[in-house]
């Protein structure tokens, strides 16, 4: 049997179990205080403002306001399911069509109610091989603007990696 520091204390400075519960429980409310939510003028955030955003304010159809875009030319966001807030599938201008980058899991891009990341493994057609991992950042500039990043980090080191920006309409 081991022994803990606990039991090579005597009786009388020993703590009890009601002592020692105590304790975890104040260490426990200290942490959560610690990281309660602060509204962005640095005062308490009102009960109502979730730490993460609203998944419904993200789900629909958006289009790029660029018609000419040679760049994402189309979003949709679905609800999620479980911890996965929503899903992500991303259209994309390439040779005279559209690309379907696939449906993918969108997640919280941190605190705040105004980002989704996404990541997208572009593979062959035999979906054998990942040529290329992109990196979408979805953010709500309004109720039906949404501005993106994305970040394409090719496998081929012979090819540069690159970055397009641009804006979504909701549609």
């Amino acid at each position: 049997m081991s022994t803990t520091a606990h039991d090579t204390l005597p009786d009388h400075v020993r703590p009890t179990w009601s002592q020692t519960t105590t304790r975890v429980r104040v260490a426990l409310i200290a942490v959560l205080v610690s990281l309660s939510v602060v509204a962005p003028g640095g005062g308490p955030a009102a009960a109502d403002t979730p730490l993460f955003g609203n998944a419904s304010d993200f789900v629909g159809t958006w289009r790029n306001v660029d018609d000419d875009t040679r760049s994402i030319t189309k979003v949709v966001i679905s609800p999620g399911a479980g911890i996965v807030p929503v899903y992500v599938r991303v259209f994309a201008s390439c040779g005279s069509g559209e690309c379907d980058w696939k449906k993918v899991d969108g997640h919280w891009g941190g605190s705040g109610t105004t980002t989704i990341k996404a990541t997208v493994l572009s593979k062959d057609d035999n979906n054998w091989f990942v040529w290329a991992t992109r990196k979408v950042t979805l953010r709500l500039e309004s109720g039906d603007v949404m501005s993106y990043q994305v970040r394409t980090d090719y496998v081929d080191p012979s090819r540069q990696d690159r970055v397009s920006t641009g804006q979504l309409a909701r549609s």
